[in-house]
């Protein structure tokens, strides 16, 4: 039990990381905007507010707040899995760990390897020729981990 402990407090030290990286990197690209319209100022909010939510999460663990922190833990990983851009508008997220792949359809049928440390991507309206899709192997790996640790603690009644 108290590895499975050790192991929840790293994964959120890891997302409470992620989140702070991902946090201070969009403040650093927001700072050298000349200008922000509401789009822009939507998209930022947007971002600041998933950097946010990944450290809140690692937060809940930290604390041994479990069950929210499990609960909440598995909805920050799924938004990572999945990336795509499409007709102008993408969504990408990686607080953390991006290790996967990438299929770009922009200009040919491109397959290529995805690393990456917390980064996103937001198209809206824009990018119209841009068309990708990514999935975040490690992102996988986490949500696996995480619904194990859940399955074990919920057997010894340790979520309620």
């Amino acid at each position: 039990m108290n590895r499975t402990l050790i192991k929840l407090n790293f994964l959120g030290y890891y997302q409470i990381i992620g989140g702070i990286i991902g946090f201070l990197l969009s403040i650093a690209l927001i700072v050298k905007q000349p200008i922000i319209n509401g789009i822009s100022f939507l998209i930022i909010m947007i971002v600041l507010g998933l950097m946010s939510f990944s450290t809140y999460c690692g937060y809940l663990l930290i604390k041994k707040q479990l069950k929210k922190g499990i609960n909440l833990s598995i909805i920050n990983q799924a938004l990572q899995i999945i990336g795509f851009g499409v007709l102008g508008y993408g969504f990408k997220y990686t607080s953390g760990i991006l290790l996967g792949v990438r299929i770009d359809l922009t200009n040919d049928f491109i397959i290529g390897l995805d690393l990456n440390i917390t980064s996103w991507t937001l198209y809206w309206n824009s990018n119209f020729d841009l068309s990708f899709i990514s999935i975040n192997f490690f992102a996988i790996f986490i949500l696996g981990f995480i619904f194990k640790v859940k399955d074990t603690l919920e057997k010894k009644n340790l979520l309620n």
